[in-house]
């Protein structure tokens, strides 16, 4: 029902990537909106159809391709960025080692209840059993009776840190 619209948002709407609307890196002009043709517009001077096509050909041979270049350029710009704060993020996690305590994502809890939104994030803390290729682990339970089923890779692990047992102060 609202797809229409919001399709014609989204195709008309400057992005942050690339600088310029969708509908002209397509089309090579502004589209013209619905609102456009109910409001009376300034005034313009009458073109011939030979003006007009002539403008219409200079935009697409001249101003189009600067802009599509452009636009490939910022993209490229845009994603390079991106990989460089993802593969930070990567290097900054040291592997786990082999009885290191450690908390589960846990993915699938949009399946568990009814509202997801209170359920926990985050299952355990497990013990790395194993140690695998490509920063994956096999998990255990704590007291090492159970080992996990699957394979998890280090993403969805986070370190489990103990709190220091609190000692209460005696005093005489």
């Amino acid at each position: 029902m609202f797809i229409p619209s919001v399709l014609l948002a989204y195709r008309t709407m400057k992005h942050n990537t690339t600088k310029h609307e969708p509908f002209f890196l397509t089309y090579g002009r502004s589209a013209i909106l619905p609102i456009e043709f109910q409001l009376p517009t300034y005034p313009v001077e009458e073109e011939s159809e030979d003006n007009l096509l002539l403008r219409r050909l200079f935009t697409l041979i001249s101003k189009l391709p600067q802009a599509l270049t452009k636009a490939k350029r910022l993209i490229q710009k845009s994603q390079d960025e991106s990989k460089a704060r993802h593969d930070n993020q990567l290097k900054a996690q040291k592997p786990y080692q082999v009885n290191d305590k450690v908390w589960l994502h846990d993915t699938q809890r949009k399946e568990k209840s009814f509202s997801h939104k209170l359920s926990p994030k985050w299952m355990g803390p497990f013990r790395i059993h194993e140690v695998l290729q490509n920063d994956a682990y096999r998990l255990g339970t704590l007291d090492e009776q159970t080992i996990l089923p699957h394979t998890f890779h280090g993403s969805r692990l986070k370190p489990f840190i103990e709190a220091p047992l609190l000692q209460p102060k005696i005093t005489i």
